[in-house]
């Protein structure tokens, strides 16, 4: 079972021990969805996630890019895995190397509502019955 991981915990979350199994990106609808083998949540005792997804709707920007001959331009290319992955200040900065060529990847995506539910995720318990 999927649990979702909390919002003040996204940015604690972690991939580059794991593969991306999917991403579908549709721009016009400013949705883009990641298929995870799975994740790390956390710094000084790091939670291992099962599968799961990330997903970012309704961004307010979004640049995605690839280094290539020394310099970056813009791709359509998808990300074979997460090698870094940074949300803070309403921004979000995924890289990794891509999926279709093997380049470095970049996705920055600024102002969108972000969800995450993964397999395994701990919740914390609620006081009372």
């Amino acid at each position: 079972m999927k649990n979702a991981v909390p919002d003040c915990k996204i940015p604690l979350l972690s991939f580059s021990d794991f593969d991306v199994l999917s991403m579908q990106i549709h721009l016009e609808k400013k949705e883009l969805r990641i298929d995870l083998e799975g994740g790390v949540i956390g710094e000084n005792s790091p939670q291992i996630l099962g599968e799961g997804f990330i997903s970012f709707k309704n961004w307010k920007k979004i640049l995605i890019r690839e280094f290539s001959s020394n310099t970056w331009a813009d791709t359509q290319d998808t990300l074979k895995e997460i090698c870094e992955f940074t949300c803070e200040n309403n921004t979000c900065i995924l890289k990794g190397f891509g999926k279709s060529r093997g380049q470095w990847i970049e996705f920055n995506i600024t102002g969108a509502t972000i969800e995450a539910e993964f397999e395994n995720v701990t919740l914390p318990r609620k006081n009372g019955p």
